[in-house]
């Protein structure tokens, strides 16, 4: 009797470290793809932004991209 309750304590704690592990994966699973999901956010943001200012810059005349642009050339 003593041997069979050993017995059954042990594969108690082998169940519940294989749980520990298995939600220890799951966990890093669900945050890698919610990185993943960030980053993917992020870059669509980004490309919506690139868009806008290439239509932005897209209907300028020369004149006034050149003032433009005196903004962000350093003078020499």
């Amino acid at each position: 009797p003593a041997l069979s309750w050993i017995g059954g304590a042990g594969a108690i704690m082998v169940a519940l470290f294989a749980a520990y592990v298995k939600g220890k994966s799951t966990g890093a699973s669900n945050e890698r793809q919610e990185r993943e999901t960030a980053v993917l956010k992020q870059q669509v943001e980004d490309l919506e932004t690139v868009r806008e200012i290439n239509h932005e810059v897209g209907k300028m005349d020369d004149a006034t991209l050149r003032e433009r642009a005196t903004n962000w050339v350093r003078n020499k």
